[in-house]
Parts: C-alpha cells; structure tokens; sequence
C-alpha cells in the first residue's frame, strides 16, 4: 500500500514588496538584502487578506476536476491562524462540499509542518485507505514588526493544497528522522506583547547554528545512491548554501527562495509544484523541513 502525490496547488499574498522598497524604509545600501539573505522580494497580505482566505484560494483551486469520494482526512499547518478554533483544516473540509466523514487534524507547526503532514497522512492513508488534503498557509509579515530589520526581509505570505491519493502500489515513506531541541522555544516564537498582540522574533545566529550543527548532520545520514532530488525548505541563502555545499553535487536541490522568500509552511510544496515532474521520474526523493521549535523532519519518499 502507498500514495501518489496527485496535485499540488498555490496561492500567494497579494502585495509584491521589491527588495529596493524595504531597503528604502531601513536606510540600507541597495542590494544589501539580496547580498545577505539572498531574496530579491516578498509576498505580503494586504489588510483584507488572511490565512484562512489564502487557504481557501488555495483548496478552490485543487477541488476543480478531482474526486473527493474517497477522501478521508484533511490536515492543516499553520501558525498564524486569524482565529484560535476550530482548525484551519475544519474550514477547507467545509469548502470542499465533500462527506461529513472526513478526519480533520490541525497542527500548529512552522517550516517543518508541511513533513510532519506527510508523516501523519501516509499512516492514516495506509490504513484506512483513504484519500488526503495536506492545507498549509501562513501570514508571517502580519505578526513582525516593520522596524524588526533582522526577519522583516525575509519572510513571504502563502498558501498551498496537496492531494495524495491512496494507491495499492505507490509511494512510501522508505526511512524518516524527526528530532526536536529542548529549551530552544525563544529562538524562534509567536508570542502575545503588552497590547495582546501577536509578534514574531526571531533569534537569526541561533537558528543558522542549529541548521548547520543539527539539521545538517541528519541530512546526510539519509543521503543514499538513490536519492536524485531533495526538495529543501527554502530559509533562504544563508541556510540553503551552507547545507547545499555539503551535498553531493550530482543531487539535485531545487531553489526558489530567491523570487519567494521563506513561505515557512508552504516552501516545501511551492517548490514541490515548481519541480512537480521530479515527483514522478526520481526513484527515491528526500523532503527536508526545520525550523520552529526548534524542530526538524526528514522523509525518504520512494516506490
């Protein structure tokens, strides 16, 4: 028993913030944010926008021309919900217009969400053998501070749907490491100020450190002959290029964090869509995410 990876859909933020604006609004040299992080710009949600209404965009788009009769479960990621409950996956369920039968879980995880998903889903998928929604969205720019110079540049806003259809001979999850770091909740976090509202800081040296350090060393023990392509959550070039230079080079690491930024819970399925044949032509596939928690998981995804 497995799954196929049917259909990945996206969706981003409205307001395309250029690197040259930003740089304006700090007093930085232009070019400084491209030279450093490596992004050139950002998706930004407009005043009306939300992640629920991104997440919506995003399941219309992936309901057109599929069969929802056997789907069994909808798992959303995210960790900037406009409201606290239900979960964002109870709100697409109730757009697909589907059976009342359907699991809905909701995971409050960040750039490692969209991995632990999968890890839950093929479970479920296998079991009960059903069908699949992985939802993610997130409204990072709405919760950071303009004058916070350290994060500002880096994060987009996005929302992405991905169908996994259950197979009687399809994909599995051949090996995983999933890990967390005890006491490392400040260096990245959402947290209530003296005005009850939401903010996001980020401690960006520490993080850097626990990808090389912790994230790296995992990476390369599920490294194998056949593994072709790894689709990387894209932090952006600080992170990506410190891990990729340990790679062999004849494995491919799709990119696109540079024209994106980090879309947090939905960088790996953007840039899964982007390389959507490498699905299907590669033997065996590894998905990395890592970030808040401080948390990490790899999967090896092969037939």
């Amino acid at each position: 028993m497995g799954f196929s990876i049917e259909r990945i859909e996206c969706v981003l933020a409205s307001i395309v913030e250029e690197n040259y604006v930003l740089e304006k609004d700090m007093k930085w040299d232009e070019g400084k944010i491209e030279k450093k992080i490596g992004i050139k710009k950002r998706y930004l949600s407009n005043d009306t926008e939300t992640t629920e209404g991104l997440a919506i965009k995003s399941i219309n788009k992936l309901k057109t021309n599929i069969n929802l009769d056997n789907l069994g479960l909808v798992i959303s990621v995210t960790n900037t919900p406009t409201n606290l409950f239900p979960s964002l996956s109870h709100l697409v369920a109730s757009e697909l217009n589907s059976n009342n039968n359907i699991h809905c879980l909701g995971l409050n995880s960040g750039c490692s969400g969209y991995v632990d998903a999968l890890i839950l889903a093929e479970k479920y998928i296998n079991y009960e053998k059903c069908d699949a929604i992985i939802i993610t969205s997130d409204t990072y720019s709405k919760y950071i501070r303009n004058d916070d110079y350290s994060i500002r540049p880096l994060f987009s806003d996005g929302s992405t749907a991905t169908h996994l259809k259950y197979m009687k001979k399809g994909k599995k999850i051949k090996k995983k490491i999933t890990s967390f770091e005890n006491n490392t909740s400040d260096f990245l976090k959402g947290q209530l100020n003296k005005n009850k509202k939401y903010e996001i800081h980020m401690n960006g040296p520490k993080v850097l450190l626990y990808a090389i350090n912790k994230v790296l060393p995992n990476i390369k023990k599920l490294l194998n002959k056949r593994i072709e392509t790894i689709f990387l959550h894209q932090a952006g070039s600080i992170v990506t290029n410190s891990i990729i230079k340990y790679i062999n080079k004849n494995i491919n690491v799709p990119l696109n964090y540079p024209e994106l930024g980090n879309l947090v819970s939905s960088s790996i399925p953007f840039v899964m869509k982007e390389n959507f044949n490498l699905l299907n032509t590669n033997n065996q596939i590894l998905i990395s995410g890592f970030g808040v928690g401080l948390s990490q998981a790899h999967i090896i995804i092969g037939n």
